[in-house]
């Protein structure tokens, strides 16, 4: 419902909203046949739905990880993205002109992960999900900015190649990994930008 009213989410919890439970009905019919053996979310409420929405008729239990949440936005959640952008606008363009690998860490305010702190909370829980379900097939539903930000880190895209909106609601990514090498085999709902 935030996202609606462009509203900086994070760690707030927020419902899905019709259009967004219609979007995920739709990811479950690509999905559908798809054997999962576990299924895991973020614990923040729009993420847990979507995952038991996909896991629907599947008799599995959603498990859910702090691990997995979005990006935490200090004292940004629950402000306006048009606030949010006026008051880091030159935080953020600061960003932008560095390197790709400066850009993971830099810190656009004290209180907001950097896209490295983030991902890395994804790759330890991926880590942990290669070891615990070898071989098997697991969900794993997160949100816009973790996604976005785990594809640049395993090499998938450049941080100019996926910019915010990047994304999609109810999109997916297939990973094969190992808990060291991650191979994208798929991105659906998933805008990749051409560098110009």
């Amino acid at each position: 419902m935030m996202n609606t009213q462009k509203i900086m989410q994070g760690h707030i919890d927020s419902p899905l909203t019709e259009k967004g439970v219609s979007q995920v009905q739709e990811t479950k019919r690509l999905l559908k046949d798809v054997l999962f053996h576990h299924v895991a979310s973020s614990d923040i409420l729009r993420a847990k739905r979507t995952a038991e929405i996909i896991a629907e008729g599947r008799n599995l239990d959603v498990h859910t990880h702090e691990l997995l949440r979005e990006m935490h936005f200090g004292k940004f959640e629950g402000k306006k993205l048009s606030h949010f952008l006026e008051k880091l606008k030159d935080k953020i363009a600061e960003r932008d002109l560095l390197a790709e690998n400066a850009q993971l860490t830099y810190k656009i305010d004290p209180l907001i992960e950097s896209y490295e702190q983030a991902s890395d909370r994804m790759l330890t829980y991926l880590q942990q999900a290669v070891k615990e379900h070898a071989g098997k097939t697991v969900l794993v539903v997160s949100h816009s900015n973790m996604i976005r930000s785990t594809l640049v880190r395993i090499g998938f895209a450049r941080s100019h190649e996926l910019p915010s909106g990047a994304i999609k609601n109810a999109s997916y990514v297939v990973i094969q990994s190992d808990g060291n090498e991650y191979v994208v085999k798929e991105a659906v709902g998933i805008e990749k930008q051409l560098i110009k």
